[in-house]
């Protein structure tokens, strides 16, 4: 006797799509795709903004996320800031990319400063981990 779990989801995730059994594939199995790619310009400005905004920091009172003023002596614009750190080519998820602003949370300028130090340091792990595994590193 078969049975059925209504009102359930299930969810699996490869970084190879192509290597799936096509037994997999077919209509009634996983019936959607969605492919998480990297962070867009836009999304890194965004992510970017959205950390160090004083206005999202001051909707939470009670929050330990609160950005004080930067550390330094510096002039701080977040949009300005926020461009910069995009320029940064960053080709990481936006969790990665927010693992790396928590580092500075407190300091967003120093988020800013250092992420072109960063994003090298990430892809040289990756490189190597990509030559590792016998694949070709992007």
């Amino acid at each position: 006797m078969l049975t059925c779990q209504e009102d359930s989801v299930l969810s699996a995730s490869t970084n190879f799509p192509e290597n799936l059994n096509e037994a997999l594939r077919r209509p009634g199995r996983f019936d959607v795709d969605i492919a998480f790619d990297y962070t867009t310009h836009e999304q890194a400005v965004g992510i970017f903004k959205h950390f160090y905004s004083p206005s999202a920091s001051d909707s939470d009172s009670d929050s330990d996320m609160t950005v004080p003023p930067p550390i330094s002596s510096q002039k701080f614009d977040v949009a300005e800031a926020a461009e910069q750190f995009a320029e940064a080519n960053i080709k990481m998820s936006l969790a990665t990319i927010h693992g790396y602003l928590l580092l500075y949370k407190k300091d967003p300028i120093m988020a800013q400063q250092k992420v072109g130090e960063w994003v090298t340091v990430l892809q040289k792990k990756q490189a190597g981990s990509a030559a590792a595994q016998g694949d070709v590193a992007v």
